[in-house]
């Protein structure tokens, strides 16, 4: 996810669901806040929903983007 021109700079966070995820990197130049989550998918990820909430205080909503992961995996016979 990215945001650009907050004030303060907004803080990102990845969740699956309802949980905090560890592991995101906020990087910010220029007055963007960027944050990527990397992460080794495992079967159960299949379908999961992984969320990035951008907050900068605590009177608006979070801005909130998902994506649902799909996994597909080639078979060894």
């Amino acid at each position: 996810m990215k945001k650009k021109n907050g004030k303060p700079s907004p803080f990102l966070s990845w969740w699956r669901y309802d949980t905090p995820l560890k592991g995101g990197s906020p990087v910010s130049s220029h007055g963007q806040v960027r944050s990527d989550y990397t992460f080794i998918p495992r079967r159960t990820d299949h379908h999961t929903t992984l969320i990035c909430k951008s907050v900068n205080n605590n009177i608006t909503a979070p801005t909130i983007v998902s994506v649902q992961i799909e996994l597909y995996r080639k078979y060894i016979f």
